[in-house]
């Protein structure tokens, strides 16, 4: 056999895809593999839950045998090689979308999926009282409701600021709990955590944007290109076949209106402590937030290079953007709620305060410059390591990405690939759709960031460049 026996980025193989049921009939699983035209399986740094769609032709009574119910399991296992290790998730069927009758014999079906324990989840609620810091108690919701199942994959030398507090959960489901502890911690700058889920396998990561950015980028720091020479080269190899961007796409960038109106600018934030009688009145701009994240995040580029991705220049009636109070917003933040633990809002210090609301504004921030980006699958679908673990090549990592410029192209095929500077650099991994269809994977992709490496922005005064 060559050794290198990849012949296309974009290939797969599907192992097995055993639907099954545990009701009292002859026949309890079906493969449909053979059958499936088409696959689709969505990740984001927001969800906890993987979510997709099977698409199949029945041709062998599928339909009639399994009566379905919607609880059934769905069993994956693919590869993008046959002799590849594959990686097996299980889903649950959530419904039927549509079928349609394509001769007498034959139908096309399909499935929606959802993995597992977001079905076990949506039939679990929470009512009783947690003590720890979020990432405990993040933890403790795992061990207790998912079967010793899931595990919570983060760096025990890296959690958040917050000290343990007690919540209450009021019949909440676990994923909901979840997700308000995740919102409830930031890094010692303001930034936020982040709890998701991948396609790579049934665990959580949890992770400070901080570290996120600060991680080295996937491929050795080898980028992602869109360029069309660097595409049609049938030279490369599958492996640099797979860093090439088939599709480019914007939606929905650079509305700095927007982030005005959510208060993510300018804007002043009161909290009330109904025990101490008084207002604690915080006053938010995102200039200062950007120099004091920048300062401290050597993944944004360092010193020289790191432009940000919002001017802070504009006079908008008379005052700088970032200083003009376009909103106010007023909580209760009663101290002494308990009297062992702080409560989830409780916060003593303005510093502590800031924290929530630095933590909301770079959320919206690194979505404000994203990208949409295709690529082969081959160099995005989940590794695998000693022991047959599979790990996530998507969702939360860092890539770079050179996109051309849009220059006229020269008639001289050795000129220099020219980038462009405002769209190209390091993203971080905000969505995925893993995409099967016939014969061809692909990986769909929302990249974000908060800085991009060269720009007409000024650079953060804090830095030591730029003017304040």
């Amino acid at each position: 056999m060559p050794e290198n026996r990849f012949q296309d980025p974009y290939q797969y193989v599907i192992r097995e895809g055993i639907i099954s049921h545990s009701r009292n009939s002859k026949i309890q699983r079906i493969d449909i593999g053979p059958s499936i035209a088409e696959m689709e399986f969505y990740e984001s740094i927001d969800s906890l839950g993987v979510y997709g769609t099977v698409t199949f032709a029945d041709t062998s009574r599928v339909m009639e045998i399994i009566d379905f119910q919607g609880t059934e399991l769905f069993e994956l296992s693919v590869a993008i090689d046959t002799n590849a290790q594959p990686l097996k998730r299980l889903f649950r069927i959530v419904n039927i979308i549509s079928g349609q009758k394509t001769t007498d014999q034959s139908e096309v079906f399909i499935l929606s999926l959802v993995d597992a324990h977001s079905y076990l989840n949506t039939c679990t609620k929470l009512a009783r009282t947690y003590t720890g810091k979020p990432s405990d108690i993040i933890q403790t919701i795992l061990n207790d409701n998912f079967l010793g199942e899931k595990k919570l994959i983060y760096n025990p030398q890296r959690v958040e600021i917050q000290e343990a507090i007690k919540y209450i959960s009021p019949h909440l489901q676990p994923f909901e709990v979840i997700k308000l502890m995740a919102n409830r911690a930031t890094g010692p700058n303001g930034t936020p955590f982040y709890c998701w889920g991948v396609f790579a396998d049934d665990h959580l990561r949890y992770g400070d944007l901080h570290d996120l950015l600060s991680f080295p980028a996937l491929f050795e720091n080898v980028p992602l290109k869109y360029n069309a020479k660097f595409t049609q080269d049938l030279a490369l190899n599958p492996d640099e076949q797979g860093l090439h961007i088939s599709h480019l796409q914007y939606d929905d960038q650079e509305n700095a209106l927007k982030m005005v109106k959510n208060g993510n600018v300018g804007a002043t934030y009161d909290y009330l402590d109904t025990s101490g009688g008084y207002t604690n009145s915080i006053f938010f701009d995102i200039k200062t937030m950007i120099e004091n994240t920048f300062a401290g995040t050597p993944g944004l580029g360092g010193a020289e290079t790191s432009h940000p991705n919002f001017d802070t220049s504009p006079i908008i009636g008379g005052v700088p953007i970032h200083q003009t109070n376009a909103r106010q917003f007023s909580s209760i933040a009663s101290t002494f709620v308990y009297n062992d633990y702080p409560s989830y809002a409780e916060d003593q210090t303005s510093n502590y305060h800031r924290a929530k609301f630095t933590q909301k504004a770079m959320r919206e921030l690194l979505r404000k410059s994203t990208i949409k980006i295709t690529v082969p699958g081959r160099r995005f679908f989940p590794g695998t390591k000693p022991g047959n673990k599979a790990f996530n090549m998507t969702i939360g990592n860092k890539i770079n990405v050179a996109i051309a410029d849009n220059a006229s192209v020269s008639d001289d095929q050795s000129a220099p690939f020219k980038k462009d500077q405002k769209r190209s650099g390091p993203y971080l991994v905000l969505q995925g759709k893993h995409h099967f269809v016939l014969d061809k994977y692909s990986v769909s992709m929302e990249l974000g960031k908060l800085s991009s490496p060269e720009g007409n922005v000024p650079l953060p005064s804090v830095l030591g460049t730029g003017a304040r």
